[in-house]
């Protein structure tokens, strides 16, 4: 019963995570359920070498949880001091913002040669005025100009 609780395409998310975790263990020789504090510390951190968003690590934790959760097994590893001083280094390590692009300056627009006799010169700026306008949606400036995509 308690599987129809979860929409499918969730069911084989956690699914992907619990066989994740069973190798995990499997591989390191470490006692899958109960998982002791150790374990999730090591678990998340072999895995965030892998990943550039601490809400991937999170969705592997939770898989992990989840997997007690079903098999009725308390665990109380989840809240020591082991694995929240974890979690709370993987988040300074790996942040929690998306990661912006470089700005956009003058430097990068010489290649796009916008002067000349050229018949893609017309191409060339508006391939350029398309980009910039798709971009602008997504972008702020600075205080000196330089636009941040």
């Amino acid at each position: 019963m308690q599987e129809h609780a979860y929409a499918p395409g969730t069911l084989r998310n956690l699914k992907t995570h619990w066989k994740l975790y069973l190798s995990f263990c499997s591989l390191f020789r470490l006692l899958p359920v109960p998982v002791s504090p150790e374990t999730i510390s090591s678990y998340a951190v072999f895995f965030a070498r892998s990943t550039s968003l601490y809400q991937t690590m999170r969705n592997k934790l939770n898989g992990v949880r989840s997997l007690h959760l079903f098999r009725k097994t308390l665990c109380t590893a989840w809240d020591s001091l082991e694995v929240t001083l974890t979690k709370n280094g993987l988040k300074r390590l790996i942040g929690l913002a998306t990661h912006q692009k470089s700005p956009i300056t003058p430097f990068l627009l010489p290649p796009v040669h916008l002067g000349g006799c050229s018949p893609l010169v017309p191409l060339h700026r508006s391939l350029l005025l398309i980009s910039l306008k798709v971009k602008s949606e997504k972008c702020e400036f600075n205080q000196i100009g330089e636009m941040r995509v």
